[in-house]
């Protein structure tokens, strides 16, 4: 596939502004190891890393559309559950269109939606970051998201949380 050639990271048709739970990874740039290390089974964070922890604080008690409900910050990403709550999506047009994403135009973020959180995520632990402790932070510009589709899902997939610090082998993956 060419550089030029779009590739698409979304379902197909599916509103990220429904009322569903999705599991995020975001990744730093190159993978850098920002946000902390792991030493003996417990993740020590950095400055940058309580960064990210006081974000997501933040962004479950101030945004009353969003619930998270486990997270793990890790060296050089981070893992999300983020539940969208978003009231009476029939009486709220804007909430309701298909994914702008398919049509292959830049559509500006759809209000109260899944790519709308993280693209303001990003954008407060970045800038708080580069103003505050290191000018070179940065973020992957894409990120990984599952709808999650059931509770068996969603158990798997907190355990998998829980678990990813103690798993962890000193190699960037996810």
């Amino acid at each position: 596939m060419s550089k030029y050639q779009k590739r698409q990271y979304r379902l197909p048709g599916f509103n990220y502004a429904s009322n569903d739970a999705y599991f995020v990874t975001i990744n730093t740039t190159d993978r850098v190891h920002f946000f902390g290390e792991i030493k003996e089974g417990k993740m020590l964070l950095s400055e940058m890393g309580e960064v990210v922890v006081n974000e997501l604080e933040m962004a479950s008690i101030h945004k009353k559309n969003i619930l998270i409900s486990d997270y793990v910050v890790m060296p050089d990403h981070v893992h999300i559950i983020v539940g969208l709550q978003n009231k009476d999506l029939s009486k709220r047009p804007e909430l309701i269109k298909k994914n702008p994403a398919i049509s292959g135009e830049i559509h500006p973020l759809q209000k109260g939606s899944l790519p709308s959180f993280v693209n303001h995520f990003k954008g407060r632990v970045t800038r708080e970051i580069r103003e505050k402790i290191h000018a070179d932070f940065g973020w992957q510009p894409k990120y990984h998201d599952r709808i999650i589709r059931d509770s068996i899902e969603y158990e798997r997939i907190a355990k998998y949380i829980a678990d990813n610090v103690a798993k962890w082998d000193g190699e960037s993956r996810e």
